[in-house]
């Protein structure tokens, strides 16, 4: 019995050792921060606001894609961002329809809707 509880204590020893070791030395890596954009629906039908900058929807999707591609994960095929869709009063909400449709389409998918 004495021989067994030797033989425990030490593996669990062993075991405390390697997880202390593994938290130490970090060896799960530091991550960056999650980016986060933000596309505002304004009230008129050609221009939207991507991170503040006004542009037509063609170039919100490039933005869009960009984004994608850069943060893309290799294991799981979706990117690493958050999008934040905000719509003014009085904009059409089918255009945020068309937005998340996108986002999914190329992989954004911690997406989240608001109004104001």
């Amino acid at each position: 019995m004495r021989g067994w509880l030797q033989l425990l204590a030490r593996a669990s020893a062993l075991v405390v050792m390697v997880v202390m070791v593994v938290t130490v030395t970090g060896c799960w890596g530091k991550r960056d921060p999650v980016p986060e954009h933000t596309v505002t629906v304004t009230t008129d039908p050609n221009r939207y606001q991507f991170d503040g900058q006004v542009m037509a929807y063609d170039q919100v999707q490039a933005e869009l894609q960009a984004i994608a591609d850069k943060y893309r994960r290799g294991s799981t095929g979706n990117s690493r961002v958050y999008i934040k869709i905000i719509t003014n009063p009085g904009a059409d909400y089918g255009r945020v329809g068309d937005l998340v449709d996108w986002c999914a389409s190329i992989g954004l998918d911690k997406i989240e809707t608001t109004g104001r």
